[in-house]
């Protein structure tokens, strides 16, 4: 019985991801709690591959500038 159970909670989870990326993907996302939160409309869709590695890039710098600023500030701790 247990067992039947773990496989439920486990297969409804699986849908409640599935449907949370759909909603992100789309841009339909609606926030059920906050431990949920759903980033909305994002407008990559509407990027070229290109761009979308481009800012991809960009990001990847700008949290490796942070995570080295982070290291020196505990270093120097």
């Amino acid at each position: 019985v247990d067992l039947d159970k773990k496989v439920l909670t486990d297969t409804e989870h699986v849908k409640q991801l599935q449907r949370r990326h759909e909603a992100v993907s789309t841009g339909t996302a609606v926030v059920g709690s906050s431990s949920q939160v759903a980033h909305g409309p994002n407008d990559d869709s509407r990027l070229t591959n290109k761009e979308r590695l481009d800012k991809y890039k960009e990001q990847r710098g700008e949290i490796a500038t942070k995570i080295k600023q982070l290291q020196q500030r505990v270093c120097s701790i």
